[in-house]
C-alpha cells in the first residue's frame, strides 16, 4: 500500500478517509486559489477560476454544466474565513455520518447534496437579474447539520462551543438564519444552503437511490393496478339471469 504523511494517517483515522479526502482537497484547491490570484497575479488563473470552475448561470447556460458540481470546492480567495468555517462544520459533524452510512455512501451523500445546492441556486438565478457567482461547499455543511438533526435529533451540541442544544433544533435555525439572510439581502448563498438540505433529506430517505427509486416506482405502480381492480369490483353489479329459481323445472324423468 502507497505510504500516506503522518498528518494524513492522523486525519484518516480521526475523522475517516472520505472527510479527509474532502477537507484537503477544500484546501488545496485554496491555496493553488491564492498562489494563483494574489502571489502569481496570473489574469489567466483568475479567470479560469471565476468562468471555468465557479458557479453562474451565464456558466451553465453556456454549456459548463460542471460547474453545478465544482463550485463546491472553490472558496473566497480574498479572506480564509470563508472555507475555515466551512471545513470546522465538516470536521466536527462528518466524521460520525460517515461512521454510520460508511466511506462510499458518505461521499455520495457530500456529492448529492453538493450538486442539489448548485441545481437550486442556479434554478433561483434564471429568476433573477442578479448575475452572481457562487463558490464554496456550504451546500454541503449545511447539509451536514440536517442529517444530525433528522439521524441524531435527541444529541446534544454545544453551539457556538458554548449553548448546549439538541441536534433536532440545528436545522430550524439555519434555515431561520438563511431566511432572515435573504430577506435582508447579502452575498451568501442561501439558495444554496436549501438546495443541500432538501438533497440531503432526500437521499436520507432513498430518493437519490435508483435501485430505491425503481423499488418505489414497482410499489406505486402494484398499489395502483390494485386500486384499479378494486374499483372495478365494486362498479360490478350482480343482475338477475333469465331464469327463476322459483319457476317450475318440469316433470323429472327417473
Amino acid at each position: 500500500m502507497p505510504r500516506r504523511l503522518p498528518l494524513v494517517n492522523s486525519m484518516i483515522q480521526r475523522v475517516g478517509p472520505t472527510v479527509t479526502a474532502i477537507i484537503l482537497s477544500n484546501a488545496a484547491v485554496f491555496l493553488a486559489a491564492f498562489v494563483g490570484i494574489h502571489v502569481v497575479d496570473s489574469a489567466a488563473f483568475e479567470h479560469f477560476y471565476h468562468h471555468w470552475l465557479a458557479l453562474s448561470v451565464g456558466a451553465v447556460v453556456s454549456g459548463k454544466v460542471w460547474t453545478l458540481f465544482t463550485y463546491g470546492w472553490l472558496h473566497d480567495v480574498d479572506t480564509a474565513m470563508h472555507i475555515v468555517l466551512n471545513m470546522v462544520v465538516v470536521w466536527f459533524l462528518a466524521p460520525p455520518l460517515e461512521r454510520r452510512m460508511g466511506s462510499r455512501r458518505f461521499l455520495r451523500f457530500w456529492c448529492v447534496t453538493v450538486l442539489g445546492g448548485g441545481l437550486l441556486c442556479f434554478l433561483a438565478g434564471l429568476f433573477s437579474d442578479a448575475q452572481a457567482t457562487t463558490v464554496g461547499a456550504s451546500a454541503g455543511a449545511v447539509a451536514l447539520v440536517g442529517a444530525w438533526s433528522w439521524l441524531y435529533p435527541e444529541r446534544k451540541l454545544l453551539l457556538m462551543f458554548v449553548l448546549p442544544i439538541k441536534a433536532r433544533w440545528l436545522v430550524y435555525g439555519v434555515v431561520a438564519v438563511d431566511v432572515v439572510i435573504g430577506l435582508v439581502g447579502s452575498d451568501v448563498a442561501v439558495w444554496a444552503h436549501f438546495g443541500g438540505l432538501l438533497a440531503a433529506w432526500l437521499f436520507l430517505n432513498g430518493w437519490t437511490s435508483p435501485e430505491k427509486l425503481w423499488l418505489r416506482w414497482r410499489r406505486w405502480r402494484l398499489s395502483r393496478d390494485y386500486a384499479h381492480k378494486a374499483r372495478m369490483r365494486a362498479s360490478l353489479k350482480v343482475l338477475k339471469g333469465g331464469r327463476d329459481d322459483d319457476e317450475d323445472d318440469g316433470p323429472t324423468i327417473n
